[in-house]
């Protein structure tokens, strides 16, 4: 008989670490919360392979909200090492984690329609105005996912892969059960304002094929199972953006699974 090949994990979003009008309860009490349910269910779901962070993680994107949000993740890491688990940290960033707002040149977000050509330019020129901009945007984001990355999964580190926007990724999981793809993709950058605006986020094939090498075909195949992981759920997704990237038929027939429906 075939053994069961099992992959799990825990999922937070919208944790907004620094905000001064929660609404909910202290991050210390939550994370406590968070851990001591860890304990419960150990028994029920055996280790946990990942922790996804869907978005929205500080309140106003400041190394403030950061630092507080490492503090209570290296708690919960705790916990979870002392059950035998070894996750491995898998964020996007979502538009709270933004440090100001980059804006889109008007236009590059008005020619996002129809200009091919203004979309082009974005994405193959890494000194492109706009991809500057939301570099520093991100900045203080980035700087903490990279030093997470580098002092706290030394054990249990995948196969990264950086994408070409602030937060993006590709990893391999491979827990000797089940080979895991996490596709980790910027949804957010167009319009950082957008909150209220229920078709205001871009994903395109170009940010695919970044994060896969160029080849999407050839990175699913060394994976049983594959995820995109996103900030913004497929209905926040423009319908421009979306019609592209479901015309590329690998696309449409691959990448089908969207953790985080943050609407």
């Amino acid at each position: 008989m075939t053994p069961t090949r099992e992959f799990s994990w825990l999922h937070f979003s919208e944790l907004r670490m620094g905000s001064n009008a929660r609404g909910g309860p202290e991050p210390a009490d939550f994370f406590r919360a968070v851990a001591a349910d860890v304990v419960r269910l150990q028994s029920a779901v055996g280790k946990i392979d990942a922790v996804f962070l869907s978005g929205n993680l500080g309140s106003t994107g400041g190394i403030q909200g950061y630092s507080e949000l490492r503090r209570r993740l290296s708690d919960l890491w705790n916990a979870l090492q002392s059950l035998g688990s070894c996750p491995v940290l898998l964020p996007v960033p979502g538009r709270d984690d933004a440090c100001g707002v980059a804006l889109a040149p008007p236009e590059l977000e008005a020619g996002w329609l129809g200009d091919e050509e203004a979309r082009t330019q974005f994405f193959s020129s890494p000194n492109h105005v706009f991809r500057r901009a939301l570099s520093e945007t991100f900045r203080p984001y980035t700087t903490w996912v990279d030093d997470w990355r580098s002092s706290c999964q030394e054990a249990s580190a995948p196969v990264w892969r950086r994408g070409l926007l602030p937060g993006e990724f590709s990893a391999r999981l491979d827990g000797g059960q089940l080979r895991v793809g996490v596709l980790g993709l910027n949804t957010v950058f167009l319009d950082l304002r957008g909150r209220a605006r229920r078709h205001c986020a871009v994903l395109e094939p170009e940010q695919v094929l970044s994060v896969c090498a160029g080849d999407v075909t050839t990175w699913m195949s060394g994976c049983d199972v594959c995820v995109l992981l996103t900030s913004d759920g497929v209905g926040r997704i423009r319908e421009d953006s979306r019609n592209r990237l479901l015309g590329e038929e690998v696309f449409s027939s691959n990448l089908c699974c969207t953790f985080a429906q943050v609407m």
